[in-house]
């Protein structure tokens, strides 16, 4: 058996070249230091100029990596255990302040997490719990930098039965932003919401799709004459992002600039300059 002290003097192969290429780029992809194995970066080196049989080498490591692999899977099961219970209190129904506190911190903590929780998230958005999908998409949009693996999922919820869901994924999605194509219908069709929240985040999603259509462009002119101003002022925004590709959109945006709402007067504005002085 290969003690500490005894087996850095039994490795070795044919060359340092050889033995990189066999052990250290596998180590490396690992995570795992062969110096750290050695005990040194001296000791390493010994033993590669003691030029003893390769074989030994595989013992080794056959002796010595499973330890450590072993600690790694542990930690990553822990973790996955651990998102796997937040998950669970993201679908809690939000009656009393412990329910309350808890869904919270669950939704904070899995953002935190990042990317190992993605999966599990993403899998909750198709939850029966309309609660559950909800969260998981709030988690989504708070997590840094955005989830584009997220979009995909997220964007059938835009046509979700529940409101809350709903405007959930409208508000990740403007998030995220970058937006795909097929993103642009059921934007255009929560345009038409009956709640203004979901109108004026889809009015703002919008303006994230990185390839704006005639179609998009008139839903969002449309949006200009909203009874919320709010929405009013998101479509305005939306419009000037577009630059010369929403130069049909100008006269709507003219007369936005007699808007009663100082802001979206002040928007209008902001996007007639944007899209008459782009490039074409």
């Amino acid at each position: 058996m290969f003690t500490c002290s005894s087996w850095r003097f039994h490795l070795g192969v044919l060359s340092k070249k050889y033995l990189q290429t066999l052990c250290f780029a596998p180590l490396q992809r690992l995570g795992i230091s062969l110096c750290s194995l050695c005990g040194s970066e001296i000791m390493m080196n010994r033993a590669i100029k003691s030029k003893v049989r390769f074989s030994k080498l595989v013992v080794l490591l056959l002796l010595t990596l499973p330890p450590v692999l072993e600690i790694g899977a542990a930690a990553q099961t822990t973790q996955d255990e651990r998102i796997s219970d937040l998950i669970r209190d993201l679908g809690l129904p939000n009656i009393g302040n412990e329910n309350f506190e808890k869904i919270v911190r669950a939704r904070q903590e899995l953002a935190d997490i990042g990317y190992q929780a993605v999966p599990q998230l993403i899998e909750s958005l198709r939850s029966e719990n309309s609660g559950a999908r909800a969260r998981a998409s709030q988690a989504l949009g708070l997590i840094k930098p955005p989830i584009k693996a997220a979009v995909p999922a997220l964007i059938p919820l835009l046509t979700d039965s529940d409101d809350g869901v709903v405007l959930e994924a409208a508000i990740t999605l403007g998030v995220i932003g970058k937006l795909p194509d097929n993103a642009a219908e059921p934007l255009i069709q929560a345009l038409k919401h009956s709640d203004s929240n979901v109108r004026l985040n889809a009015a703002y999603a919008l303006g994230m799709v990185i390839n704006p259509s005639q179609p998009i462009v008139d839903a969002l002119v449309l949006a200009l004459r909203d009874s919320s101003s709010h929405v009013r002022n998101n479509a305005a925004f939306a419009l000037g992002r577009f630059c010369s590709k929403s130069n049909s959109a100008v006269p709507a945006l003219r007369k936005a600039l007699n808007d009663t709402d100082a802001h979206v007067r002040a928007m209008a504005a902001a996007s007639i300059k944007q899209i008459t002085c782009a490039k074409p």
